[in-house]
């Protein structure tokens, strides 16, 4: 039998989300493999040849001059990849790529002056390159610019500007950009309110692949807000956006499976989605997960294991479920041995060492990190 789970509605969870992730992206298809040399019908022409791609090729295709390989050599300094990182060596690269008119380049350049990768920090020299590479259509550096104008950082603080550069970044096919102009639409943030257009751009931003607009449907889709309230298209998005890596969307999938909301009730398959959330640090997740090992929801019951999900998620959850939290974790740990407990306890201790030291990676061509970039409704 389900147990009932306080619902979350609009609960934010604010991850930093690189402006710039589509700039990695934007005219790679150059480089297809297999183009074909040949007209259909012809017989007996030799097969077309695949470009190579290692890093000795594009390291000497951009010695020889080539402005899109000077970049994908500067993104590859930069990020480590296939190549010792050098942030430096990956400055250099973009500033001779943007100097033969890569916009992509120009808008790492952006990136790397605003946090001051390689060069010396420079919010100046950041919103010029910012802004060249927006004059030639980059949706990367004008997601950075909109974050920018939303923030006043380095240039005045102007919502509008903001709404306006990220509709630009929409309409030049950013899914990061729709998104963030959906975002803007929901809320009236430097435009008039108009919840019909953001679920247009939502679904246009998930479609494109943007897993965080696919959970905001899949929420709107199980509460009925803003659209029909249809259990099947909830399930549909959320599993799109879970299966993308989206913690917080595999929470909202476990919920509505475990609890059977709208859909057929599905105990096993909902700790499944519940435990991956969970093992992704999501703390609404550890909660719930401490719950179903302590009543066999889905899983065998384990009360040490039950013990040490609700320790991570007192360690972990906001205010409104602290209280929750806490006295789960004390319930728990009267009806397990002081062994167990002492194994559960040196679990979370290695749990937070680890949180401390996780290396952070950095993005070769991400952007600014916008104000409040995502949308990570729960249940």
């Amino acid at each position: 039998m389900a147990i009932p789970f306080a619902p979350l509605i609009g609960l934010l969870l604010l991850a930093s989300t690189q402006a710039g992730q589509a700039s990695t992206q934007a005219g790679q298809a150059s480089t297809q493999a297999g183009q074909a040399s040949t007209q259909a019908g012809q017989v007996g022409a030799p097969p077309a040849s695949v470009p190579d791609t290692s890093p000795a090729a594009i390291q000497t295709a951009a010695e020889r001059g080539d402005a899109k390989a000077m970049f994908r050599l500067g993104q590859m300094l930069a990020s480590g990849k296939g190549v010792a990182r050098n942030e430096k060596e990956a400055a250099m690269w973009y500033l001779r790529a943007a100097d033969k008119g890569d916009a992509r380049a120009m808008a790492a350049l952006g990136v790397i002056y605003s946090k001051g990768r390689g060069v010396v920090a420079s919010d100046a020299d950041a919103i010029r390159w910012y802004t060249l590479a927006a004059k030639l259509g980059e949706p990367s550096a004008m997601v950075a610019l909109g974050a920018r104008s939303a923030k006043g950082a380095g240039i005045p603080k102007d919502l509008a500007v903001a709404a306006e550069w990220y509709r630009q970044a929409a309409e030049a096919g950013s899914a990061h950009g729709m998104r963030l102009y959906a975002r803007a639409l929901e809320s009236g943030v430097g435009v008039q309110v108009d919840d019909k257009a953001a679920v247009v751009w939502l679904t246009r931003a998930a479609e494109a692949g943007d897993a965080e607009s696919a959970r905001n449907l899949g929420v709107r889709h199980a509460a009925g807000r803003g659209v029909a309230q249809d259990p099947a298209a909830a399930i549909r998005w959320l599993r799109v956006a879970s299966e993308a890596g989206d913690a917080a969307a595999m929470f909202n999938l476990g919920l509505i499976l475990a609890e059977g909301k709208g859909v057929v009730e599905d105990d096993a398959l909902g700790f499944k989605w519940m435990k991956a959330a969970a093992d992704r640090g999501d703390p609404p997740a550890m909660l719930r997960l401490a719950i179903m090992y302590r009543d066999g929801e889905g899983v065998g019951r384990d009360a040490t294991e039950a013990y040490y999900w609700s320790s991570l998620a007192a360690e972990t959850v906001g205010v409104e479920l602290q209280e929750k939290a806490v006295a789960t974790r004390f319930e728990l740990a009267e009806g397990i041995s002081k062994q167990s407990r002492a194994d559960a306890d040196e679990r979370v201790d290695a749990w937070r060492a680890a949180r401390k030291t996780a290396p952070r990676t950095p993005s070769p061509a991400g952007g600014d990190d916008p104000d409040g970039a995502t949308t990570a409704d729960k249940l």
